[in-house]
């Protein structure tokens, strides 16, 4: 049942989580078939009615694109969307009573909590952040909590930005509270972090 969450959850984040910013606008100056081109309706997946029956297949030679714009252009996900699903998900298990899911440019922070007493929580911890593995990129580090203030820590960010300097801060602060619970097993979030704490201690 996990492996089996966890193909879904990745086939949901590579058909229609990432995009490119802006790509699909100014499609006039693209002379190729149209069936290779990318398809803007994949945006929006909630409202394409056999979205989730189709593939995900793009198609562009460099005579399509301007190079230059292309050099400029940064991947863009749909955090809104990808916690929406995470969370959902989540819910599926019936360990799990209630969740909610941040996604910063960096950082996802999940609150949840356990169903039943009787439950292993470190085992949960482990199902919990395996589950949001596998809709995020390698490089997020994931954090998650079952404490009860957890979900007013997220709320408390909820409609802040990634350019805002306060909101760093906080979401520090509340790493930390959050790693007060358990956090499952190491993933390659948590190697990478843990190696540039090393290189850091080892400058300073």
């Amino acid at each position: 049942m996990k492996i089996l969450l966890a193909i879904v959850a990745f086939s949901f984040i590579l058909t229609g989580c990432i995009a490119e910013k802006d790509l699909g606008e100014g499609t006039d100056a693209l002379e190729g078939t149209p069936m290779d081109n990318y398809n803007p309706s994949s945006d929006n997946p909630e409202k394409s009615d056999h979205y989730t029956n189709r593939y995900g297949y793009v198609r562009y030679d460099k005579e399509q694109l301007n190079m230059d714009e292309e050099e400029q252009q940064i991947p863009v996900m749909n955090r809104e969307y990808v916690a929406n699903m995470i969370t959902r998900t989540l819910l599926k298990m019936e360990q799990i009573g209630e969740a909610a899911t941040l996604v910063t440019d960096e950082h996802t922070l999940i609150a949840y909590d356990i169903s039943e007493s009787d439950y292993d929580r470190e085992e949960i911890a482990d199902m919990v952040k395996k589950t949001a593995v596998s809709f995020l990129p390698a490089y997020y580090e994931i954090y998650i909590s079952d404490a009860p203030n957890a979900y007013q820590d997220l709320q408390s960010l909820s409609n802040n930005t990634s350019v805002e300097e306060d909101s760093r801060q906080t979401i520090e602060q509340i790493i930390e509270r959050f790693k007060q619970s358990p956090q499952g097993e190491p993933t390659y979030g948590d190697d990478r972090q843990d190696s540039t704490n090393r290189m850091n201690n080892t400058v300073d």
